[in-house]
């Protein structure tokens, strides 16, 4: 009875402390894609727009259904590098002044857009490679 007991009390502990760790991660994945939302308003929204085309770049909810997270982030880090890659001109982006943690939420924003994506649909591999 004692050992039922104690491997019950194991039990919870571990289900307690998996819950505990899963909510602490969705909370961070939470922040960081609100934190994106504000950088992309700041840095992105001037040329991109969520839904529809703007005057200057593409739609961010389009650009989330086509690329995966590495391409995203290749392409906000050096847009001349690979804008090729995306079908861009070359100087179709700026280089924008961005910390490695900035890019990572704006890129968790961009991927929060778009739940279904075309690459998870396809085996065609990632044009850009990290």
């Amino acid at each position: 009875s004692d050992v039922c007991s104690s491997d019950l009390f194991n039990m919870k502990i571990i289900i307690l402390s998996i819950s505990l760790f899963l909510s602490t991660l969705f909370a961070q994945i939470q922040d960081n894609i609100s934190r994106g939302e504000v950088l992309f308003q700041n840095n992105c929204a001037s040329c991109h727009n969520i839904f529809t085309k703007n005057n200057v770049g593409p739609n961010i909810k389009s650009t989330s259904f086509k690329r995966t997270k590495q391409e995203i982030r290749a392409y906000v880090t050096k847009p001349a590098r690979v804008s090729n890659d995306f079908g861009h001109k070359e100087e179709s982006m700026p280089t924008l002044n961005l910390s490695s943690d900035d890019v990572y939420s704006i890129v968790e924003y961009i991927d929060s857009l778009q739940r279904h994506k075309i690459w998870m649909k396809s085996p065609v591999k990632p044009l850009v490679k990290f």
